[in-house]
């Protein structure tokens, strides 16, 4: 959803134009219609906006306001044909209005729109790992390894965003008592997009808009009203998560209990606006971490949801944590299973530790800082040192790949 001022002046298309631009399946918001220039300059220093749209018949536009106007770091649209005319003010974007077709034209917006976001692409091989914790239902422990998983990763020196796409109820802002008004995951979007030629600008607002609860880990919130999840588009989310892999050596994200089958999330153009933030980042992921409760009824379904969407794990690796075990005998039979019918080798097993979590809870803080020698910190350290031995061989292979390409530039200068 971009979030835009109108100044049109008096054309006589505008109450047209405005009305399809308010309507419900338009990706815009107005946020303020502005007579001319000087009421444009007035409310652009008011109100953080991603685009700013003006026509022919917008009165007292000169150079000065449009640099103005774009140092705010919205884009700036001109509803005109005059492409010459605006170019010399400063405009590079100039959209004609067809008023018989005004489907079209606001088509023709979002497509200049996506065009600047996706303008800054990032280079893959510059993104760190993505690690989406998931589920196929609730009360698995998903919450409680996420949160332990990334506490591990920045013990481990490595700079961590923790990030909520839980959209059923998010709730380790309240587990670590942050504060309430901390950057969520929509916030996070809409700076990124307001802010996207200035990547370091970026950063440094990311940073300082997040709590960090210890070193090294910085903390995302989720958005617990509803009526939130609808502003989140995929292509906003996808590049958002790129570029937070730019800034932390690991993004790890709680996606909620989403991986239903039932729920028809197959495929992107499938996705509930609600869900997109937590698919995206399974989309992303170099790891999924499946969580499970150790009973019967919780891996029978696991095992019957995950053979049904098993493809959607293709591009990743797939881990298993196996929560909550409180009989040993059950623990073999449990992981047999598991990695007979799925395929997935890799299964972490967890006793119970709800003493511990309890104990936790109430301090607001996490479990390894009560007792580090837990078998639930001794597994989410086990999952690190095997990611930092997998990025330290894809940086060592990175580098042999690069010596090549070089010396084979060299020779074939020679």
């Amino acid at each position: 959803m971009f979030t835009a001022i109108v100044a049109l002046g008096s054309s006589v298309w505008e109450a047209d134009f405005v009305s399809a631009l308010n309507h419900p399946s338009s990706d815009f918001q107005i946020v303020r219609r502005c007579v001319d220039g000087i009421d444009l300059r007035a409310s652009a220093k008011i109100h953080e906006v991603d685009v700013i749209l003006i026509s022919d018949d917008t009165l007292r536009v000169d150079v000065a306001l449009i640099a103005e106007l774009k140092s705010s770091g919205a884009k700036i649209v001109a509803l005109s044909a005059d492409e010459t005319f605006w170019a010399d003010q400063g405009v590079s974007d100039c959209i004609v209005v067809d008023v018989s077709k005004m489907w079209q034209t606001m088509s023709q917006i979002t497509d200049v729109m996506n065009e600047q976001f996706d303008a800054v692409q990032t280079d893959s091989s510059q993104l760190s790992q993505l690690i989406a914790v998931a589920s196929f239902g609730g009360g698995v422990g998903r919450s409680l390894v996420t949160k332990e998983l990334s506490y591990a990763f920045a013990k481990a020196e490595q700079s961590v965003a923790l990030i909520e796409a839980d959209i059923y109820g998010p709730t380790i802002q309240q587990e670590l008592n942050l504060p309430s008004d901390a950057m969520h995951i929509l916030e996070c979007c809409s700076l990124l997009h307001r802010y996207v030629d200035d990547v370091d600008r970026v950063a440094e607002m990311v940073i300082e808009r997040v709590p960090i609860p210890l070193p090294n880990l910085a903390v995302i919130r989720g958005i617990p009203r509803v009526a939130q999840w609808i502003d989140l588009r995929p292509d906003l989310l996808n590049q958002t998560y790129k570029k937070l892999q730019t800034i932390f050596d690991y993004c790890i994200v709680d996606v909620g209990p989403v991986m239903d089958p039932e729920a028809g999330v197959m495929s992107q153009s499938m996705y509930p606006s609600r869900q997109a933030a937590s698919m995206m980042a399974i989309e992303q992921a170099s790891s999924v971490i499946l969580c499970v409760r150790a009973d019967l009824v919780s891996v029978t379904r696991f095992i019957k949801h995950f053979l049904e969407v098993s493809e959607f794990f293709n591009h990743a690796d797939v881990h298993v944590v196996l929560n909550e075990i409180t009989n040993q005998k059950n623990v073999r039979e449990f992981t047999q299973s598991i990695q007979r019918y799925t395929g997935i080798s890799s299964v972490y097993v967890i006793e119970n530790c709800t003493e511990l979590v309890n104990a936790a809870a109430i301090k607001h803080t996490f479990l390894a800082e009560l007792n580090a020698s837990s078998q639930l910190v001794q597994q989410m350290s086990s999952i690190v040192q095997k990611h930092l031995r997998v990025n330290d061989y894809q940086r060592a292979e990175q580098k042999l790949t690069q010596l090549v390409q070089s010396h084979t530039q060299h020779f074939e200068v020679a």
